[in-house]
Formats: C-alpha cells, structure tokens, sequence
C-alpha cells in the first residue's frame, strides 16, 4: 500500500478516499468494525427505525462538498427547526420531561467574545486565519 490511515472517522474515511481519487493504493486502520468515528445509528428494535445520531450536519463548503461527491452522496440544505426528542440509549426509548440543562456562563460568556473577536468562525472554521491565534489553540 502506498498509505496507512489510522482511524475511520469522517476524517480518516475522508484521507482515504481522497488519496485513492488521487491514483494512491490505500489501507485504513480502524478499531470500531465499521467506518463513521463519531456517526452513530441506533436501530430500534421494536420498529426497525433507523434513528441517527452524532454528527447530523456539514459545513457547506469546497472540501465537504467534494467529499460527499467522491463517496456519491447528495447534499441538502440542513433545517434545525424539528423539535428534539431525548432518548435513552439503553433503551431506545423517550425519556418524557427531559430538559438539557442550559449553557454554563463561562461558555456564555466564551461565545460571546469569540463571535465579537472572531466573527468568521460563525460562518465557517474553514476561513480560520494561520497562523491561528494562540488563544484558540489553548485546551479548555
């Protein structure tokens, strides 16, 4: 093989497919048994119904665009106005009441003085800046 991938994620799966578009012979490495990292399926098993969960949206742009175009899959405007239903994942089912608990004020307040100092990162991470400034490499 020209290249080992490590880790099947939307970036490794990513990696892969993009290097084998590119004539490179490819291996991925992955510890689940299947691809998808974050992307999971819950199959509810009364029903059958295929219910997603993780990552459910992409940045529209260049690079995700020519993912999805390599792998065949259409994309869709995304639209965030269905009400949420929580589930219990050990059963699949609705836990009725349930109420995420609110934003803390420290990520308020994170929020609000990185859209008032970095207002491109509302829009995209992919119009960051390099080198990108210090302060947003710092862990949490």
């Amino acid at each position: 093989r020209d290249v080992v991938v490590m880790g099947g994620g939307s970036s490794g799966t990513y990696a892969a497919v993009n290097l084998h578009a590119r004539g490179h012979t490819v291996a991925v490495v992955e510890q689940q048994g299947r691809l998808g990292g974050h992307v999971e399926t819950y199959l509810d098993p009364d029903t059958g119904e295929a219910i997603n969960a993780g990552v459910l949206a992409y940045y529209n742009n260049t690079v995700n665009n020519a993912y999805f175009s390599l792998l065949g899959v259409p994309m869709e405007p995304a639209s965030f106005d269905t009400p949420a239903t929580y589930l219990d994942f050990a059963t699949g089912k609705p836990v009725p009441g349930y109420e995420p608990a609110p934003f803390r004020p420290e990520l308020e307040a994170y929020l609000a003085y990185t859209s008032k100092t970095y207002p491109y990162l509302r829009v995209s991470y992919e119009n960051l800046t390099y080198p990108v400034p210090a302060e947003l490499l710092e862990p949490f």
